[in-house]
């Protein structure tokens, strides 16, 4: 079947149709013209991959997986990175209703500190999201040298049916959850450590932290860019204290918010030396509204802040506020029930390269 690439998706599918239907097309640009192969249909369309390219985009990229894009863990390998860089900032223009400039690189490849793998008869994969077809990885291209080195001594050794491989790119620790009967490698660690722009930080395994380390670091230095100085900063949806921890020397108080237990855990041990850094174990919309906020951090899930989130803030509104969000449809929504409040900046991070997705940060202020 050939068909005329007329679109890209927000999710990186080529975008075509068939006698009425809607094609969506892995591994296709917009422009091109392709030969592809359905992998799924249903009445209303389907889901096909791109076998041959007839006619080329200015934009193609060679995409450097043999998995590619197969194991739809990669969205935009086919995609030259500078074209990537230009539809996520389109993308998040879309989606705030502003303009923003091209995003910070962190990192083309090898900057994951996180694989979750899915295991089948004792082999390590990834699984296909619209086909559920398991997908055998030696090797992926966006993982630390160290997940890939453990990935080869666990294939075809697993007895669990998924695993989760954490790394400290800057100490070399790791952690395998769950905990396999196999002497090496050694799994079932409770935590890791990493080391941030000097800071030690530990990670318990059901803990949120950022997949790119690099990243990461990024985000800090611009964070406290942005801030200079303040009397009294809540950090909500806190995480393991990172960000916390980095604005200690810039407040007088910094109060970290997180319902999470093993976020817990890991902040009171990452803020104990922190004399001005208040923790508190709560859900964010039982803390707000809080008087006299100089600074609001809000890191919140990809579906970003609940309603009650967000009126709490506008009942007591903080000076300015740092939002940031790795889902920018969901952070659009949230800065238009901000209403009281004007963005001043905006700052894109490409944390997540060869993949559709790009972390946000906003500056607000009234």
């Amino acid at each position: 079947m050939r068909l005329q690439i007329t679109a890209l998706s927000s999710a990186g599918e080529g975008l075509s149709s068939w006698e009425g239907k809607k094609i969506k097309v892995l591994g296709a640009l917009p422009g091109e013209e392709v030969e592809v192969k359905m992998l799924k249909e249903n009445r209303e369309g389907g889901v096909a991959l791109a076998e041959e390219i007839i006619t080329p985009s200015p934009d193609r990229g060679s995409p450097s997986c043999s998995l590619f894009p197969l194991c739809t863990g990669c969205q935009l390998q086919h995609m030259r990175y500078s074209s990537q860089l230009e539809f996520k900032r389109s993308q998040v223009e879309h989606a705030l209703g502003i303009q923003v400039t091209q995003p910070i690189s962190c990192g083309e490849w090898e900057y994951r500190n996180h694989a979750r793998l899915t295991v089948k008869r004792r082999e390590i994969g990834f699984v296909n999201k619209y086909t559920n077809q398991f997908i055998k990885v030696e090797h992926c291209l966006l993982m630390t040298p160290l997940i890939n080195k453990l990935i080869s001594q666990l294939q075809g050794r697993c007895t669990s049916t998924m695993v989760s491989i954490r790394v400290g790119i800057r100490t070399g620790e790791y952690l395998i959850q769950p905990e396999l009967p196999l002497s090496q490698p050694a799994s079932g660690q409770p935590f890791y450590h990493e080391i941030l722009l000097g800071r030690r930080l530990r990670i318990s395994s059901p803990s949120f932290f950022q997949p790119n380390t690099e990243g990461a670091e990024t985000m800090i230095r611009i964070l406290r860019e942005w801030i200079g100085s303040a009397d009294k900063i809540m950090d909500a949806y806190a995480g393991v204290g990172t960000f916390s921890a980095f604005l200690s020397d810039l407040a007088s108080e910094v109060i970290a918010v997180e319902e999470s237990p093993s976020c817990e855990r890991d902040a009171r041990f990452n803020l104990r030396e922190l004399p001005n850094v208040r923790f508190v174990k709560e859900k964010v919309e039982r803390v707000l509204p809080m008087e006299n906020l100089d600074v609001l951090i809000l890191d919140p899930p990809r579906q970003g802040c609940s309603k009650e989130v967000l009126e709490a803030i506008l009942r007591a509104p903080p000076k300015r506020i740092v939002y940031i969000s790795c889902n920018p449809w969901s952070m659009g929504r949230d800065l238009r029930q901000l209403r009281e409040f004007e963005v001043e900046k905006v700052q894109l991070i490409d944390l997540f390269a060869q993949t559709k997705h790009i972390e946000c940060m906003a500056l607000l202020s009234r």
